[in-house]
């Protein structure tokens, strides 16, 4: 965009230079920002649709790691006191106890990571 400076002082030239070099900068901002929107939409949709299916999956697998935590706990105790020779049995129930709920506690974490609204993270 060619301006027409017949007749423009050395400073108005450089004023409306600048004012020039502005508005094609305020252009390309909103270019870019526009271009960021567009491309980070497929993450937000692959995102959110992960979100709502391990947010539905969620139920079953909490069902199954208590299943398997809080027996696998008691077993822990009760073989720590009752076979306190038989180590591997005794570290072999805290290690399932332990892994399942990891497991869940894993789960819910991932779920806030990547939930679609901001979730507050304090914990």
């Amino acid at each position: 965009m060619a301006l027409d400076t017949s007749g423009v002082t050395a400073m108005q030239h450089n004023i409306l230079s600048l004012t020039s070099n502005l508005l094609i900068a305020r252009a390309s901002v909103r270019l870019a920002c526009f271009k960021a929107r567009i491309v980070s939409l497929p993450r937000v949709v692959v995102r959110t649709l992960l979100f709502f299916v391990m947010y539905w999956l969620r139920f079953p697998v909490m069902f199954i790691c208590n299943l398997v935590f809080m027996p696998m706990l008691l077993a822990f105790f009760f073989a720590w006191y009752a076979f306190p020779d038989k180590t591997n049995m005794v570290w072999g129930f805290g290690t399932a106890s332990f892994l399942a709920f990891f497991v869940k506690w894993s789960y819910d974490f991932i779920l806030v990571a990547i939930s679609p609204e901001e979730v507050l993270r304090s914990l």
